[in-house]
């Protein structure tokens, strides 16, 4: 399902009286243990992942909150996409699920078909749905100055402190993929 409207995507799964699981594909904050935690109080069950360049996308610091100042890591289209490292979030029920569409504003849910997902051992089927969240356009800045932003600092090392908890490896392969990022 690719929704613009989180709101119609809550009310859709609101409604419907069996939740089913679902996996949601994180390549920013939610990559930090610290951020998921306070984000989702539960139990979280993640798994290394890779969102395989042949979805069409690439991962970039380009998502502006003009209000609060700050920037935030998004995906969007690119004819120069990448392969996007990150994780895959286990959402096991409704209460989940609303805490992470309530936490991504800037962002809407897009479904993932399975052949764009990479993990390892097989970990997820066929049947698995998996989502990720793209910025809304009018969030998405072409503005090259990143370093003018008040949280940038801080924010990409609360990132990059999430990558280098998986391995070293996967973060020098986010630092890799990600655009605008070395400018910081």
């Amino acid at each position: 399902m690719k929704t613009r409207n989180n709101k119609h995507f809550f009310n859709k799964t609101r409604k419907n009286k069996k939740f089913e699981k679902c996996y949601i594909f994180v390549y920013g904050a939610l990559m930090n243990s610290c951020i998921r935690k306070k984000t989702l109080n539960s139990k979280i069950v993640i798994k290394p992942s890779i969102l395989l360049k042949k979805f069409g996308y690439k991962r970039c610091l380009c998502v502006e909150d003009k209000q609060k100042n700050e920037i935030y890591f998004g995906i969007k289209k690119s004819s120069q996409n990448t392969d996007i490292n990150g994780i895959l979030i286990k959402i096991n029920n409704q209460h989940m699920l609303n805490k992470i569409i309530k936490r991504e504003i800037h962002y809407y849910l897009k479904k993932i078909p399975n052949q764009y997902i990479f993990t390892e051992n097989n970990y997820i089927t066929n049947n698995d749905k998996i989502y990720t969240f793209v910025p809304y356009l009018k969030y998405i800045t072409r503005n090259k100055q990143i370093n003018k932003y008040d949280n940038v600092k801080d924010y990409t090392e609360k990132v990059m402190i999430g990558y280098q908890s998986i391995s070293d490896n996967f973060l020098k392969r986010f630092i890799n993929t990600t655009d605008n990022f070395l400018r910081i």
